[in-house]
């Protein structure tokens, strides 16, 4: 399977990932990289900080668009703290419950809304 690695330290220019508007550009890449079938590497070496709004504005939505397992098989997360990855699946488990109902339900809420 082809392959892209996005660094997120040049990807938001620091080493804090908290702005909206950055988090809204990773998760359009990731998502490009998924329609296109490649499995995405996301590294955040020498990131120092990452807030949870962060990670739900970038990875969230994605839940509502993808299959866990799709995701499971072409999202890879590389150099995160503990914590902040026990960060990121509380969002993601948040998401598939947020989702899962909507599934349930046969609606479909407003993806920026997480």
């Amino acid at each position: 399977m082809k392959e892209i690695r996005i660094s997120m330290f040049e990807l938001i220019g620091g080493t804090s990932a908290v702005s909206q508007d950055d988090a809204q550009l990773l998760f359009e890449r990731i998502s490009k990289g998924l329609e296109n079938k490649i499995k995405v590497i996301i590294d955040f070496n020498n990131i120092e900080l990452i807030t949870p709004s962060f990670m739900q504005v970038a990875f969230g939505q994605l839940y509502g668009i993808y299959t866990r397992s799709v995701l499971g098989d072409h999202i890879r997360i590389e150099n995160i703290t503990k914590e902040d990855f026990n960060t990121f699946k509380r969002v993601a488990m948040g998401a598939k419950e947020y989702f899962r109902g909507d599934r349930k339900n046969g609606t479909r809420r407003d993806q920026t809304t997480i």
